[in-house]
């Protein structure tokens, strides 16, 4: 094998390996990269503040909460409901519920208790379970919606 073939790449490679580069733009991006959509340390409630949805501003077909409601489950934002026990209020979320922002999973599960009342009645509250695996995946009540 003739190795004066390999010397140019080998040298180039030596040369390159020593030399000091600038990293690209891609590469600067990557290192500075992070996942967090918010600064950290603001608190989870704090982010919705003013971003409810007042359903009296609603225009007048959305503002029936039937209609409201007919159209997530339409949509399978909403896959079910029913009372665990008698006591608990259960939500069941179908897979677009977790397409959402999370803003918006916040405005969806504020809208239900507006035109329901579920945080002023009797249960305080309601749970939200998955549609497939039926685990218990968080809870909406007066402090807000919190999920696991």
């Amino acid at each position: 094998m003739n190795m004066t073939r390999f010397l140019p790449l080998i040298a180039l490679l030596t040369i390159t390996a020593c030399g000091q580069f600038k990293p690209t733009a891609a590469e600067s991006a990557q290192k500075h990269f992070s996942p967090l959509l918010y600064e950290q340390g603001e608190t989870f409630p704090a982010r919705f503040e003013g971003k409810s949805w007042d359903p009296a501003l609603w225009p007048l077909p959305y503002q029936d909460r039937d209609t409201f409601t007919r159209q997530l489950f339409d949509s399978d934002i909403i896959h079910d409901q029913y009372i665990q026990d008698e006591t608990i209020p259960v939500l069941v979320v179908g897979p677009n519920f977790y397409h959402l922002s999370d803003i918006d999973q916040y405005r969806v599960t504020n809208a239900l208790d507006q035109l329901y009342g579920a945080t002023t009645g009797e249960y305080g509250g309601y749970m939200l379970q998955d549609y497939h695996t039926r685990r218990m995946i968080g809870s909406y009540t007066k402090a807000g919606l919190s999920l696991r």
